[in-house]
């Protein structure tokens, strides 16, 4: 049993459980919907399970071609054997109908109805017949699903949609770091022939669709965060010379980087928006909650 618990924890991928639940909590305070029992519970099955859903379907799938990977392990998630297939997929079945049911709690039908979207998405993404990962760049479009899923998992509480098309710009982001994964699995997906972004169009095709991306999101924060504009500026530059230069080894550096910078000023606004700022009174809730709002006034101005 702990043996289980330990590779399903690599496989989920830790460093990438919180992600989903920020997103969610942003949207959250932008429909201006308090946390509350429900909302904390969807919040905690955004961490590790939804981590699981994704990174386990995708480990299935792709079983033959990680034993071959030098990636695999630790951070880039467990080697799965075969006779771990029964239990992955049970515990995936279990946190993806764990998700719904809790979703049907909110009594919101739109809100119900936009779970079983967010689950599909990793099943399509990974599973046949669809498995978009296998679809050069539809791979990288899908997992802009990343952002836009949980963000609109909480929005959607509201019984509305969210209003501004600038949501989706945001989240090429996440797909501009799926584009850089492909450019690092290059040699083992084009060993296995799966057909993924890199592996169609060639490796500096996926660096080229960051950089594209970068700009598009420079030009939307300067002015507005030079904090953010900094990190986008870093991602730009970084992803010019990934695509002179489209080795899987420079793309992992390339990840690495972005990675490191993204997650320590995820840490650091949450600890001080979130944390201190119940104390404290420097900082609030409702303070936070203004920034998104304002973002998008002055980017639709």
């Amino acid at each position: 049993m702990l043996e289980k618990l330990k590779k399903a924890i690599s496989i989920s991928r830790p460093v990438f459980w919180l992600g989903p639940m920020l997103v969610y909590l942003a949207g959250l305070f932008m429909a201006g919907i308090p946390r509350g029992p429900l909302e904390t519970a969807e919040m905690l099955l955004l961490t590790f399970p939804f981590a699981f859903i994704i990174y386990g379907l995708n480990d299935l799938f792709d079983i033959e071609v990680d034993k071959s990977s030098p990636r695999k392990g630790g951070l880039w998630g467990a080697r799965l054997e075969k006779r771990d297939i029964p239990w992955v997929k049970s515990l995936i079945m279990l946190f993806s109908l764990a998700i719904i049911l809790v979703s049907a709690l909110s009594f919101q039908p739109l809100h119900f109805a936009f779970s079983f979207l967010m689950i599909a998405v990793p099943y399509m993404y990974s599973a046949p017949p669809f498995r978009f990962k296998a679809r050069p760049f539809w791979d990288s479009f899908l997992s802009g699903g990343y952002g836009v899923g949980p963000f609109m998992f909480a929005y959607t509480l509201s019984g509305e949609f969210f209003p501004y098309a600038e949501l989706f710009v945001v989240s090429a982001g996440f797909s501009a770091i799926h584009s850089i994964a492909t450019i690092m699995d290059y040699k083992e997906d084009k060993k296995a022939g799966i057909t993924t972004f890199a592996v169609g169009y060639g490796p500096r095709a996926p660096a080229l669709l960051v950089v594209l991306i970068c700009l598009v999101n420079f030009v939307l924060s300067w002015g507005y965060s030079y904090l953010l504009s900094a990190g986008i500026a870093l991602g730009g530059i970084l992803s010019i010379w990934l695509a002179f230069r489209p080795t899987p080894k420079n793309a992992k550096t390339v990840f690495k980087i972005l990675l490191a910078f993204a997650f320590f000023w995820i840490f650091y606004f949450f600890i001080k928006y979130f944390i201190l700022g119940a104390w404290f009174a420097d900082y609030s809730e409702m303070e936070f909650r203004t920034i998104l709002p304002e973002l998008l006034n002055y980017v639709r101005q």
